[in-house]
């Protein structure tokens, strides 16, 4: 179903003034549902907001991402028993969510859809009694309130950098853009990790892997397919760029929409269920003095993730310090993760290329460039390439997050277990 450019917006403007609650939808006559997602403000466009100065907020963000020693510990405790662990950090300059609603009459929730886990969750009323303060200011799914609730209680714990979110198992029907998922276990949440509730989501819905959920509970996308409530086990995802608008693209389930890319769309297989894990041939450089045919990241082909729930585009802290380097950027922390660019020097910065399946994916500077301005007039460019060394029994892990998903329209594919991207037709 064509759309132009300016009905889409209109629709999206429409989406943003009205509530979730008008917002029932039925299939397109091609099957498929469409979920309108919104960019929320960002941690740091939060922290901006407070009037901060740029020192404080990077203090204030280092702060936040940096993990005490008993976090250290008990992350490593994690991923040696292969539990997966969350970094709610890569959630701190850009990140995008839609509404669901859960029960019978509905409680509405806004929700990050987050292709790089498995679990969902969203706060209990019971948070309160918990003495989690910080739900106050959040959706609560109270069961005494839903006639479709059906107990279940067992205890779950999601791993974060900083800290655990724990709760308990519950059931109940999940009601996404008309379309009623019965019987759908998900996390009454009553603790939450250090800053997970910093931010305008209620609860994360995971479209990863069921195998990779630590609940274990089957996700709501793939019980939507076996439901029979979407034509194909496939969903996409078309993100908008800029940082300015809330308007933030659509989650599609059940297939793809051919009116919002170009071209051909290059397919690469899922590696290993349970994150979306390709395989990735190399990261190129190509303007300035740098050769042009020589990887400065992923120099031996490397596993990476597609996540929608990260902002920016991690990779090794050595290979990230070198691609930095050959973009102009400078550090910006003393962790090796973030970068900042001049931004008088966007215009003449290099384009980075992402080669899958022999296929060269370019990332230019208005793509891999986050500009975000001060009260007092400033403006200040962080880099999309951050440094992370998450080793995986394939080699130390690449995630493609929303910097590199805005220019590529991106297809999830259960059905025949690979990913794909495709230009995007809107800017």
């Amino acid at each position: 179903m064509a759309q132009s450019t300016a009905s889409l917006t209109a629709f999206w403007l429409f989406i943003c003034l009205f509530p979730s609650s008008i917002l029932a939808q039925t299939p397109d006559s091609d099957g498929l549902i469409r979920i309108p997602i919104r960019r929320m403000k960002s941690i740091r466009e939060k922290l901006i907001a407070q009037g901060l100065s740029r020192q404080q907020v990077h203090d204030r963000l280092e702060k936040m991402r940096t993990p005490t020693p008993k976090d250290r510990l008990a992350v490593d405790a994690a991923l040696s028993a292969n539990i997966s662990v969350e970094n709610l950090a890569k959630l701190f300059d850009l990140a995008y969510y839609g509404d669901l609603a859960i029960g019978t009459p509905p409680q509405q929730f806004k929700v990050l859809f987050d292709t790089g886990s498995s679990d969902f969750w969203v706060p209990s009323q019971k948070c309160v009694a918990a003495g989690s303060t910080e739900c106050f200011s959040h959706s609560r799914y109270d069961s005494r309130l839903s006639s479709t609730f059906r107990a279940n209680n067992t205890p779950i714990a999601i791993r974060y950098v900083k800290g655990n979110t724990t709760g308990f198992l519950s059931q109940d029907t999940v009601i996404l853009a008309g379309l009623k998922v019965k019987q759908q276990f998900f996390v009454e949440s009553t603790k939450f990790a250090d800053g997970v509730l910093d931010s305008d989501f209620d609860g994360i819905m995971g479209m990863a892997y069921t195998n990779l959920a630590v609940s274990k509970a089957t996700t709501v996308f793939e019980n939507m397919a076996l439901q029979k409530l979407v034509p194909h086990s496939v969903f996409s995802f078309f993100l908008t760029a800029g940082t300015t608008s809330t308007i933030g693209g659509e989650l599609i389930l059940g297939g793809i929409d051919n009116s919002l890319f170009e071209g051909d769309i290059i397919y690469t297989r899922v590696t290993r269920k349970g994150f979306w894990q390709i395989a990735m041939k190399g990261v190129i450089v190509v303007e300035g003095n740098y050769d042009s045919t020589t990887p400065l990241g992923c120099l031996k082909g490397c596993p990476a993730i597609v996540d929608t729930g990260t902002s920016l585009l991690y990779g090794p802290k050595v290979d990230i310090a070198r691609i930095n380097t050959a973009i102009g950027a400078f550090p910006g922390d003393t962790t090796g993760e973030i970068y900042y660019v001049d931004c008088s020097t966007i215009s003449s910065m290099p384009t980075v290329f992402f080669v899958i399946e022999q296929v060269h994916f370019p990332l230019k500077p208005r793509d891999y460039v986050l500009q975000f301005f001060y009260s007092d007039g400033t403006s200040e460019c962080l880099s999309g390439f951050a440094g992370e060394d998450y080793q995986t029994s394939a080699g130390l892990l690449w995630t493609l997050g929303d910097v590199f998903m805005r220019p590529y329209y991106t297809i999830f594919d259960f059905e025949q277990s690979r990913v794909g991207f495709a230009k995007v037709t809107i800017p």
